[in-house]
């Protein structure tokens, strides 16, 4: 993290986002708000190539929660298909700097 932007954008609340696909999202998503106390959203997702539709799971955690929460998910279902993104800030409900700075 650069100073600079601390100044100009007056924060440090980073944090990491999840996409989830996987056939057993019910069962992840419960793992995640149990276990984690994070929120999940559930978006509706079609495979173009299978034309199925699923849940697209989504999710911001505590930089210091990826590794559970993945392994979480993987023991849950070892074939999800999961994307890990850098957030830069999080507003709203249970965010607040505390929960990013673990």
């Amino acid at each position: 993290m650069d100073n600079v932007d601390v100044i100009q954008e007056g924060t440090v609340n980073y944090g990491k986002s999840l996409f989830i696909i996987s056939e057993k999202s019910e069962e992840i998503a419960a793992a995640i708000m149990n276990d984690l106390d994070r929120g999940v959203t559930a978006l509706q997702g079609r495979g173009m190539y299978t034309k199925q539709e699923k849940d697209v799971l989504y999710c911001i955690v505590a930089r210091s929660q990826v590794i559970h929460v993945k392994n979480k998910i993987l023991t849950i279902d070892p074939k999800a298909f999961i994307t890990i993104g850098d957030v830069r800030e999080v507003v709203g409900k249970g965010f607040g700097n505390s929960v990013f700075m673990r």
